[in-house]
């Protein structure tokens, strides 16, 4: 049995992974970003975002959910999955992407339904 020190943290996509994984123009334009608040550009966000699934994916995620805080005083959750069922009953990769935002200035809007990038099967 493994101890909790060795497991606890041991899933985390820190900065260690991040330098590892994102390419270094990317990784000092988001620890830029982290470090001094400066905006975040959709370019490098996505590239956080598709290196983030793919180690997600390598670690054994199938599911994922974006937790908002907005402005109001309440928390609220969606939940997104890496895969899907096939019509045969076997179980197949999507190509859904989470959505990203650049800035949290505006107030959180109430949305209904899927994001738009989730609509288009991106």
């Amino acid at each position: 049995m493994e101890k909790i020190t060795e497991i606890f943290g041991s899933k985390v996509f820190d900065d260690r992974i991040m330098k590892a994984r994102l390419s270094s123009k990317v990784y000092q334009s988001l620890k830029k970003t982290i470090d001094e608040g400066t905006e975040l550009d959709l370019s490098v966000a996505n590239a956080v975002a598709d290196a983030m699934k793919e180690w997600a994916i390598e670690n054994g995620a199938t599911h994922f959910t974006h937790w908002f805080q907005p402005l109001t005083g309440i928390t609220a959750e969606k939940h997104d999955g890496f895969i899907a069922p096939a019509p045969d009953g076997s179980v197949w990769r999507t190509r859904a992407r989470p959505c990203r935002r650049t800035s949290q200035r505006r107030p959180a809007r109430r949305r209904q339904g899927p994001c738009p990038r989730e609509r288009a099967r991106c």
